[in-house]
């Protein structure tokens, strides 16, 4: 039987969407325009436009049970509501003055930090980014392994304002 290279392609697509992300020995967070992880930036047109992003953390092989980190916007840019996933069992803080998040049960794949939505003053080209939590000066997440030890957790992108980040 013959496979038509169509077949092949649209089956190595499937694998590849069915496969989840593997950070590897590293966990990073990145902040992205859609609720997918896809889009990295927001183009904005007129003054006073919302817009959205969500806080991301893709997991070490070693998983996750919390993380710590902040995000900061520039000042043309203001938070006017923040969602932190439902699914966590204790939160402390927020993104924005630094939040400590975990979950009841150990992350292996992609799992959403927060939602917030912001309302830009401006039309000027920057970033929002994800940074250390103010308390500790680090990002970091406790990881799955006995004992639940603390990792370092590194930046994937940065979500860029009027400017391609990527997606």
């Amino acid at each position: 039987m013959r496979l038509s290279w169509k077949a092949v392609l649209a089956a190595a697509v499937c694998m590849a969407i069915a496969i989840p992300a593997i950070a590897g020995p590293t966990s990073f967070i990145g902040i992205y325009a859609d609720p997918y992880h896809y889009d990295m930036d927001a183009v904005l047109t007129d003054l006073y436009q919302q817009f959205t992003t969500w806080t991301w953390v893709l997991p070490s092989d070693d998983g996750i049970m919390c993380a710590e980190f902040s995000t900061s916007a520039p000042h043309t840019v203001i938070t006017i509501g923040i969602f932190i996933n439902p699914e966590h069992s204790v939160s402390l803080g927020d993104p924005t003055t630094g939040i400590s998040i975990c979950f009841p049960e150990c992350r292996t794949d992609w799992t959403w930090m927060s939602q917030s939505t912001y309302l830009s003053l401006g039309i000027d080209y920057d970033w929002i980014i994800p940074g250390p939590h103010p308390d500790t000066g680090e990002m970091r997440v406790a990881t799955c392994e006995p004992g639940y030890p603390i990792a370092p957790m590194y930046v994937y992108n940065w979500f860029g304002i009027n400017q391609y980040a990527g997606g």
